[in-house]
């Protein structure tokens, strides 16, 4: 079975507005509503993250060369991001695909 986000994996991502809103340090209505919607997810990332109050994930996230390019940090920030602030019940709230895909990862955990 392969379940892929409806643009990129970062759409899951932002659909739990308030803990990347909290985890950017960024005002939570600059994180969109409907991330599912988004042309290009991760771009939409690396804006906010360019916006964080945060000195490091600024620095690390976003390439100091081009503001449109990840820097060497975006993914372990990220994997953090995930593993420690996630909501995954509330994207699944803002994420029709991301909603579409959490009873079939969990019947595959279940099945293992």
């Amino acid at each position: 079975m392969l379940r892929l986000a409806v643009e990129e994996a970062e759409s899951w991502l932002l659909a739990d507005k308030s803990g990347f809103a909290d985890f950017l340090a960024i005002p939570l209505n600059k994180v969109p509503a409907h991330p599912d919607a988004l042309p290009n997810p991760k771009q939409t990332i690396l804006t906010l993250a360019n916006k964080s109050k945060k000195r490091l994930l600024k620095d690390e996230m976003v390439s100091p060369f081009d503001k449109n390019r990840q820097g060497s940090g975006y993914n372990t920030h990220l994997t953090r991001f995930v593993r420690d602030h996630w909501n995954v019940e509330l994207a699944a709230s803002s994420s029709p695909s991301l909603a579409r895909a959490l009873p079939r990862v969990r019947a595959l955990s279940a099945g293992s």
